[in-house]
């Protein structure tokens, strides 16, 4: 990852979000990831998975599995989003039902829109991803994985 040239990538009021998963050790590189890059963090966001009942799939207080994954928002310059670091630290929590498709987050952009946060015009990068989206160049291995007609019936 730190051989991405990801702050070249990123426009002065680009925002830079990533999904950790729940490992200390992978925070603390996501923590270096986005020093090297120069970037300041903004906030940390969790999605919390629930079943359609509003229970989380898994127990809290679980040592194997965690009912929730974290995603991490970070900016060139965090000034430059002073107006929004509030709707960050305010929604701190996603709740949605995960995806019968395994890995499948929950599509970040509506939230991010109507929060204010991005632009509705707004072109993005998505690196790794596994579906393709309006205005977003995908990249990846497996960036039209989930495109395939079987996930559409």
């Amino acid at each position: 990852m730190f051989d991405l040239h990801i702050p070249e990538l990123l426009t002065e009021l680009g925002l830079f979000a990533i999904w950790v998963t729940n490992n200390i050790r992978h925070f603390k590189f996501i923590d270096d990831m986005i020093e090297y890059f120069g970037f300041e963090k903004i906030a940390t966001w969790r999605w919390l998975k629930v079943t359609n009942d509003g229970e989380p799939v898994y127990s809290l207080n679980s040592q194997h599995k965690q009912p929730f994954e974290s995603i991490v928002f970070a900016s060139s310059s965090a000034s430059h989003h002073m107006n929004i670091v509030d709707e960050f630290v305010l929604i701190r929590h996603i709740f949605h039902t995960p995806s019968a498709i395994h890995s499948r987050k929950p599509p970040l952009l509506p939230v991010l829109q109507a929060l204010g946060i991005l632009e509705e015009l707004a072109v993005q990068l998505e690196l790794y991803g596994r579906y393709l989206l309006p205005r977003t160049t995908t990249i990846g291995f497996e960036a039209a994985k989930l495109q395939n007609k079987r996930y559409f019936v």
